[in-house]
């Protein structure tokens, strides 16, 4: 029996069948290979950014807890940099003072790198906020220990300053009558409402608030008994008075600051926790693979928000994000590499205190 091949004309259709179905096939590969990229790329950043917008968002709720914030501009001692001022009595400043004194704008401040170099600075307000690559901040973590009443002296009225001329030159004083009080270079002895001093909590050297005070008290010396601390030691000397009601059972809390910067691809948080602040304690990755973090903060209105953008895992320049992704912020430098997607996030936080 004589077996038929197929004709010329056959082949070539079947081939350009194939042909067809192949080239629909591969264009649905790379389409799903593509979406799951950028699903890919998408999902780790949003995780990462995430991680650290809920690490700060537990910070940033107590940024400023019991401590005044600066009345006067920039480059002068405002009330927040003196209340933490060294003294005599405080030969060791806090991390508010040592790192660039008046360079902090009070306990939310933004720069565009170290705060002791004026010109990183931003004095000016854009679009009614203050706007740069950096962030300083302090803020109060609570210990969960109340403290007696018996603070070892009585509340008084604001005391006379004898030298006049430095009473000329007060820049702040923190009251508006001339209720009872203690002020600034007041000696306390604190104790806990149970008996006993704070040296399990407060290290010599080291800063407490109270929240409903709104000075910062320096502690002197623990002790098994008491422990010694001085309200706001050096703030009268910087030309500050302050000073306020303070009663019992209120929770003793830290002061803590840290500086947030992009470093290396991280967003990365400088901790300033154990005295004598004079440099980090440590350091913290909150985020990684990060592109850029844009901080603005909004005086009048108290409101902060952090613009973070992450690259996406995957490198190719075929997918890569511009220069400006979106959501990044147009006051922001630029921050694409031409070979990455961006995920640009952003979160507001309201600084009540």
């Amino acid at each position: 029996m004589r077996r038929r091949a197929f004709t010329l004309t056959e082949v070539l259709l079947a081939m350009i069948v194939v042909g067809i179905v192949g080239a629909a096939l591969t264009a649905a590969l790379f389409s799903f290979l593509n979406s799951y990229n950028q699903t890919e790329d998408y999902t780790k950043a949003r995780e990462e950014i995430e991680s650290a917008f809920q690490v700060l968002s537990s910070q940033f709720s107590n940024v400023g807890l019991g401590m005044p914030n600066n009345t006067i501009a920039r480059g002068s001692m405002g009330s927040f940099v003196a209340a933490f001022a060294s003294h005599d009595d405080a030969p060791v400043g806090s991390v508010m003072s040592l790192m660039g004194g008046a360079g902090w704008g009070g306990p939310i401040t933004v720069t565009n790198g170290e705060i002791t170099d004026s010109s990183k600075w931003v004095t000016t307000l854009a679009d009614g906020c203050f706007s740069g690559k950096e962030l300083y901040y302090a803020w109060s973590i609570p210990t969960g220990v109340l403290v007696s009443s018996d603070f070892g002296a009585l509340m008084a009225k604001p005391k006379k300053i004898p030298d006049a001329a430095l009473k000329d030159e007060i820049v702040y004083m923190s009251w508006i009558s001339q209720d009872i009080g203690y002020w600034g270079g007041d000696t306390l002895q604190l104790k806990k409402n149970l008996g006993g001093g704070l040296p399990s909590l407060v290290k010599t050297g080291g800063w407490l608030t109270f929240p409903s005070f709104g000075v910062p008290i320096w502690v002197k010396s623990n002790a098994t008994e008491q422990t010694t601390a001085i309200v706001a030691p050096g703030a009268l000397k910087n030309k500050n008075y302050l000073g306020g009601v303070l009663y019992g059972f209120e929770e003793v809390h830290h002061v803590r600051a840290a500086r947030l910067r992009v470093l290396s691809g991280d967003l990365v948080q400088e901790l300033y926790e154990a005295p004598p602040q004079a440099k980090p304690s440590r350091q913290r990755v909150l985020a990684r693979g990060v592109a850029g973090a844009w901080f603005r903060f909004y005086p009048g209105e108290r409101l902060l928000t952090l613009d973070l953008a992450v690259l996406g895992v995957h490198n190719d320049s075929r997918y890569a994000s511009g220069k400006r992704p979106p959501g990044w912020p147009s006051s922001a430098p630029e921050i694409g590499d031409g070979r990455h997607r961006i995920l640009v996030e952003s979160m507001t936080w309201r600084i009540r205190n």
